[in-house]
């Protein structure tokens, strides 16, 4: 007999790998962000900036193709969409785009950039489909307050948070 774990378990054990790592608490330690842990993602708040950068990281599960070509190209137009709406809104602006691998290319994805209001945000995206959940998209995305820098690596550290919740790490 062979059972199989459904999305939401699954979720909450990978985040639990996350937050039980050395990874996860050596950042808590440095006190330099806080961290709000639910069943399907994590809030982080950077305490060094005074709360003017924070974070999200989540799993998007199932994450299907629809009826694109792939999850990528779903992504991608998804993507497309978001940018055309933002430019119609006062300050918001689209200003980067490019794909993003981690471990010699076994997890790929994308990392995007705008602008909306005044806030930059950062949004990082791994696809994964790992067995038997089928494909997911792991996320984070970051907000900064205008004119505000991000801590040194944060960009980085989120990729390797992100990576931690998959099959490669």
């Amino acid at each position: 007999m062979c059972l199989v774990a459904g999305p939401g378990q699954a979720e909450e054990e990978r985040l639990s790998r996350l937050v039980d790592s050395v990874l996860f608490k050596n950042l808590l330690d440095q006190g330099i962000w806080s961290a709000d842990v639910t069943q399907t993602s994590i809030e982080y708040r950077c305490l060094a900036c005074q709360n003017a950068v924070a974070a999200r990281l989540e799993i998007i599960s199932p994450y299907t193709k629809a009826s694109f070509a792939s999850p990528r190209s779903r992504f991608l137009a998804e993507r497309k969409v978001f940018c055309a709406r933002l430019v119609t809104e006062p300050d918001g602006r689209c200003l980067n785009f490019f794909p993003v691998s981690m471990r010699g290319g076994a997890l790929k994805g994308f990392q995007a950039e705008h602008e909306v209001h005044g806030q930059r945000q950062i949004q990082i995206v791994f696809f994964v489909n790992e067995q038997p959940l089928g494909p997911e998209l792991i996320q984070t995305t970051i907000f900064a307050n205008a004119g505000k820098e991000l801590p040194s690596d944060t960009i980085e550290l989120f990729r390797w948070h992100m990576a931690r919740l998959t099959a490669i790490w």
